[in-house]
């Protein structure tokens, strides 16, 4: 009798473990609504030529600040799947909305303020994903009616968020790393969404890109949400990515980003797939250049150092 209820006990008071699995039946369609925002504004500007950094009164006068925000709904049917993983699926483009603004006051110029909507090329159009396992990578092609074949390669096949799974069972308070290259797959899954360039546009900066970094995810135990039994996935980034200056324009910058972010991962364990995930942080862009100019005394090197903050947000849901 005591080794029964000592067995019992244990059994009881041992922590609980769960699996986070990926499963879809070939031909389900599951749709997916992601929204992302970033918005940055200058914190510090640094102007130097020939040495002699220009008077603060100066630099105080600059005022810089941008914002662009996203909206994507899009439908995956899994045409194929090979070992739980898709090896096939086509993504309808339902909405592919942006909308970016920006602020520009420099000394002896006049004030220059953007406000402009765009869509996609992609909206309104059907992809098809196919894995070619020689290349190990997704081919891409319209399904359906032609589009621009130039959006085509900056998409990713994953909207499921497949680099967040752990390959073992997790007890609450488990932690794993995840590869900072994923930083853009867990911010705003699916890839790149080619928005035409905003009229007028300066210097674009794509945050995943060259990430270095660590991305730590933390198992926070289950929680039920109308009648699901949801695992809970903590995600803290400290991801950094750098983009060169241009040589062959003088007048480009290099640009260092930076993502401090929080996110929730709630993952469906009776479905096998993600329910919904938010993320939010600091945002900080840094650019910087070196070029000459033209003085009255002649040619002289100039130093441009431009630091932004804000705010990056996303979420999104899959039912």
């Amino acid at each position: 009798m005591k080794l029964y209820l000592a067995a019992l006990l244990a059994s009881f008071l041992a922590p609980r473990a769960d699996t986070l699995v990926f499963s879809v039946a070939k031909g389900a369609k599951l749709g997916k609504q992601l929204e992302l925002s970033l918005e940055l504004e200058s914190q510090r500007v640094s102007i130097s030529i020939d040495g002699k950094e220009l008077p603060e009164e100066v630099l105080k006068k600059f005022e810089m600040s941008m914002s662009n925000s996203i909206e994507l709904a899009v439908e995956d049917e899994y045409t194929a799947l090979e070992n739980g993983r898709p090896t096939g699926l086509v993504r309808r483009f339902l909405t592919v909305k942006s909308h970016a603004k920006s602020h520009d006051v420099q000394p002896g110029r006049k004030p220059a303020d953007k406000d402009e909507s765009l869509e996609s090329p992609l909206a309104g159009h059907a992809v098809e994903f196919t894995w070619n396992a020689k290349s190990e990578s997704f081919e891409r092609a319209y399904e359906g009616s032609e589009g621009d074949k130039d959006a085509l390669e900056p998409l990713k096949a994953d909207m499921d968020l497949l680099a967040l799974l752990h390959p073992g069972t997790l007890e609450e308070g488990a932690t794993w790393k995840i590869d900072a290259k994923y930083i853009g797959d867990l911010v705003k899954p699916g890839g790149e969404l080619s928005f035409p360039r905003p009229k007028d546009a300066g210097m674009q900066f794509e945050f995943g890109k060259n990430p270095s970094g660590t991305i730590e995810a933390t198992f926070a135990g289950t929680r039920e949400v109308e009648g699901r039994k949801l695992g809970v996935v903590k995600v803290v980034t400290h991801v950094k990515s750098a983009q060169p200056a241009d040589p062959e324009k003088p007048s480009s910058f290099a640009l260092e980003g930076s993502l401090e972010l929080e996110g929730e991962y709630l993952w469906d364990l009776g479905r096998g797939r993600l329910a919904s995930y938010s993320i939010h942080g600091p945002a900080g862009l840094v650019a910087t250049s070196e070029r000459e100019v033209e003085t009255k005394t002649g040619k002289a090197p100039m130093k441009l150092h431009f630091e932004f903050r804000g705010e990056l947000k996303g979420k999104g849901s899959f039912d």
